[in-house]
Order: structure tokens, then C-alpha cells, then sequence
């Protein structure tokens, strides 16, 4: 049985009643799915199981999220799995974290004629709190590298540099409570962004 939140995607991709695939020449719908930072393609692997179940073709692309710049990772991973559509009738996105604002950047920077949808799982798309005040730390940078540091909140250089993901059709799911207290109580106010 497929949980709610694997519902919520799909019905935001697909709409309400789902469609699978368009009637036109027997095309394709992609489904590009993109882990966060710190994860890996296995991360997103019930998600695209659950797409392939109502007949979406997954791209699930990995990429080295600590080795490398938002640009770069960007530009490695979702222009890799754009080939990898082909002549997809329509692509949508999948994200989870880091992932969305790698789509956000690479769609600032390239053209998509076929953009389908977006599904942003929690993207820390105003900044995080949690990288304000921990990228200085020697160990956060060990263990987030570059891209873990441009998570900031700062206008210049973070997220809210970037604008939004059109011509894609953008729906965001997020949470209002951390999943961990410790960090979070670094944390001031009502509003927590989490990385």
C-alpha cells in the first residue's frame, strides 16, 4: 500500500484524475528524481517505485552532494538525467532537500521545452538556519562540503538568490517540526529551516 505522501506526489505530478501517459505517438512521461544532500539515489528508490507503478518512467540520479558546488552537482546530475529522457513527452521532477534547489539553479540556467511538473519534498528554498550557524564549523564543512555551505539564508549567495523553477509547475511539501531537537535549538523564533 502506497502511504499518503506517495499519494500527494503523485497526484501533484499526474492531477486529479491521474493521468499516465499522454495518448499522443505512445511518448513518454519522465519522472527525474533528485536526493538530498548527504543521501544517495537509494534514498528516492520507494518513490520512484511507487511512480513506476502508475506507469511514469523514473531517471533516479545520484550524485556526489558533498563533493561539489550547487552549480556543478547541478549541472552533472540533472543535465545527465535530462539526456536521459530523451523525446519524454513532458519531464517532472521529484526533489528532496538540496535537490530542489539544484533544480531551481539549473532551470535558472537552461531551457526545458518539455517541463512537466515539480515536486519539491522540504527544500530549504528561504536558506537554513542550521547552515548560518554551523558553516564555519571545520566539521560541517567535512561533512556537507561546498554545497552544504551555500545553504545559507545570506540574499547574495544562498537559495533566495536563485528564482523559481518556471515554466515547471511547482508544488512544495514540508513539514513544520524538526527531526532533530538539538540543532534546532540553535534556533531562534517560530520558524525553523532545516537542511
Amino acid at each position: 500500500m502506497i502511504s499518503n505522501w506517495h499519494s500527494m506526489i503523485i497526484a501533484s505530478l499526474a492531477g486529479i484524475p491521474a493521468i499516465t501517459k499522454p495518448e499522443e505517438d505512445g511518448a513518454e512521461e519522465h519522472v527525474v528524481l533528485l536526493h538530498g544532500l548527504g543521501r544517495t539515489a537509494r534514498s528516492m528508490s520507494v518513490i520512484g517505485w511507487a511512480l513506476e507503478q502508475e506507469g511514469y518512467r523514473v531517471v533516479n540520479i545520484g550524485y556526489p552532494s558533498t563533493k561539489g558546488s550547487i552549480s556543478a552537482l547541478a549541472d552533472r546530475a540533472i543535465s545527465k538525467a535530462v539526456n536521459l529522457c530523451g523525446d519524454a513527452h513532458r519531464v517532472h521532477f521529484v526533489t528532496h532537500s538540496m535537490g530542489g534547489i539544484l533544480l531551481r539553479h539549473w532551470m535558472n540556467e537552461n531551457a526545458l521545452p518539455q517541463a512537466g511538473r515539480a515536486v519539491m519534498l522540504g527544500p530549504p528554498n528561504g536558506g537554513s538556519e542550521i547552515v548560518d550557524a554551523f558553516c564555519d564549523w571545520r566539521s560541517f564543512r567535512l561533512l556537507h562540503g561546498p554545497a552544504g555551505r551555500e545553504l545559507t539564508t545570506r540574499e547574495d549567495r544562498g537559495p533566495r538568490r536563485l528564482s523559481c523553477c518556471a515554466p515547471l509547475e511547482t508544488g512544495i511539501i514540508a513539514g513544520t517540526r524538526s527531526l532533530n531537537p538539538l540543532t534546532s535549538a540553535f534556533i531562534r523564533g517560530d520558524r525553523k529551516r532545516v537542511v
